[in-house]
Order: structure tokens, then sequence, then C-alpha cells
């Protein structure tokens, strides 16, 4: 289990501090204090969401399994999942689970993010939270959450930009498994942001002394707006990467009949060659001009001439091409 524990000063600044210092300061009320849990097993996430004051029945709705985006509001605390992403091994939904007490997150997750440790540098060094309360940290996070999600779909849009130009340019340069590859990108992401949207649309209408939207309401519109505008540029995306398979598979069956064709038009031009050879290959005696002296060499050079004529006549009428 990693633990990186987080302070909110009074100017909404976030600072990273130790656990003692984390856990006195909130149980003394000085501030609101943000700790990220990551890899902890259910049994390590139960101990210390107990010794947080959970009682075995909220623990219980908690880590009722089968579950990778819901909302419980409790009497005393918010809990809610959000997914982040998809495995790619196992199609299992990752989530980043969210319990909100008075001046206290906590974030749980099994695998690193890497946006928990850019968002609390971006905290640190860039913005100030409007006030340093669990609101406005939440807030802040799911903000956070939704740019980076609006970064993730402008990357395969470009992907799926660079992707029509190298097909306009060389559509045989363009493997299938990159569009496929961009097709499950693009599904993984519509189905995390598909489920987000609920999700924040039930957060904003709490209203806890703790836990509220309503001060925050530009910031937190920010965010659904990121997530909104992030979905429609997934559909986007769903159609170009169809489109790109269809580009690609007619390119494909355009090559196959080419050379479908290219066969089709030596094997006409072998044919008549072939019913000589069938002819001349007969065993019968009364045939005069297999006694002819000169017949063998007309015979080829009557193949020749026959050969080159249909090549040339096929091409001069584009089938060649």
């Amino acid at each position: 289990m990693d633990t990186k524990y987080f302070e909110v000063d009074g100017s909404g600044r976030i600072h990273p501090i130790d656990f003692d210092t984390a856990i006195e300061g909130w149980r003394a009320g000085s501030g609101t204090v943000w700790m990220d849990v990551e890899g902890a097993s259910v049994a390590e996430q139960r101990q210390l969401l107990g010794e947080l004051g959970f009682d075995s029945e909220n623990l219980d709705s908690i880590f009722e399994p089968g579950h990778a985006a819901r909302v419980l509001p409790l009497e005393a605390s918010v809990y809610f999942e959000i997914p982040l992403e998809i495995a790619k091994q196992t199609a299992e939904i990752k989530s980043l689970s969210f319990v909100c007490l008075d001046r206290l997150v906590v974030t749980l997750h099994d695998d690193p993010l890497p946006h928990v440790g850019s968002a609390a540098g971006h905290f640190a060094t860039q913005i100030a939270l409007r006030d340093p309360s669990t609101s406005a940290l939440v807030c802040a996070l799911l903000l956070w959450l939704s740019v980076e999600a609006r970064r993730g779909s402008m990357d395969l849009r470009n992907k799926a930009n660079r992707l029509a130009t190298q097909m306009d340019s060389d559509a045989d340069s363009v493997a299938i498994g990159d569009i496929l590859e961009l097709k499950r990108q693009t599904l993984a992401l519509d189905a995390i942001i598909d489920e987000r949207l609920p999700i924040l649309d039930v957060l904003e209408a709490i209203d806890r002394p703790f836990f509220s939207f309503v001060r925050l309401r530009d910031e937190f519109r920010i965010a659904v707006s990121n997530t909104a505008s992030t979905a429609r540029r997934i559909d986007r995306l769903d159609r170009r990467t169809h489109d790109l398979q269809q580009r690609h598979d007619t390119h494909q069956q355009v090559k196959t009949n080419r050379r479908l064709g290219f066969l089709t038009i030596i094997s006409a031009i072998f044919l008549p060659l072939t019913l000589l050879a069938g002819v001349y290959g007969m065993n019968f005696d009364n045939m005069p001009e297999l006694h002819h002296e000169l017949g063998y060499f007309v015979v080829l050079l009557a193949m020749a001439l026959i050969g080159v004529g249909l090549f040339w006549w096929f091409r001069s009428r584009g089938w060649m091409n």
C-alpha cells in the first residue's frame, strides 16, 4: 500500500505532508486533508476508513462488489466512484473512489495514477482552490479529471487525423491493426465518459454542509461541460474510425479485384495457347502438319504472335492498369 498525504492551506494551495501531521491536523480541525491510497487491499481500506469513523454498515455499502460508477450519500460522508480507464487484458473498468468527509478527502485506487501526482503538482504551483474545503478539493479533482479526459480524446483525434492523412498519401502504409487499436481506445474512452456524466449529475444535486457545489457551480459546470464535450468528440471519433476502417477495407478490396483482373487477363492470353498445345498434343497419325519440316517453328511463332497480340489488345484498352 502506498499512501500520499496533502494539506490544503488557508490560501487554497495543496502541499504534501506526512501521516501524523495529516491526521492530527484533521482531527484538530486545522484544515482540509487529502489522502491518496494506492494498491491497498479491501481489508486495509476497511481498516483505514474504520479508523476515520466509518461503522461496519457503511463499510459494507462502500465495498459492495460489482460497481464501477456509483454515488452513496451517507449520513456524515459522501462516497462515489468514477471510472478512469479500461484494462486491456481483462476489459475491467478501473475506477477512482472518493470518500468525502468534513475537511477530509480520501481517494482509493488499485494501480498507479499519473493524474494524482500531476493534479497535486498543478494545484500547488499554478492554481489555488477557492477555499480550503472538501467541496472545493473534490471539485478541483473532478475538473482536473475532465481536462485529462478531454486531452485523451484530443490525442485520439490527432491519431485519427494522422491515419487519414497517411491513408490519403499511401493507403498501403496504414495497417488495419492501427485502425482497430484506435477503435478500441475510442470505445474504451466512450464507456468511461458515458459512466461519468450521470455521476456528475448526482453529485451536483447533493447539498450537505460539508459537501455542496452551490458556491462552486461555475467550476463544477466546467467539469460537466468538459465531460459532455468529450462525449461529443468521441461520437465524432467513432464515426471517423468507422470511415477509416471502411476506406481500408475498400482499398484492400480494390487491390484484390485488380489482382484477380490481372490473373484473368493472363488466363485469357494463355487460353488459345493452351488450345493449340492441346490440339498438337493429340496422338493421331493422320495429322499432315506434324510431318512438315518447319511445322514446329510455325506453331511456336503462331503461339507467340497470338500471345503478344492479345497482350497488346488488352493493354490498349487499359485492362492491364
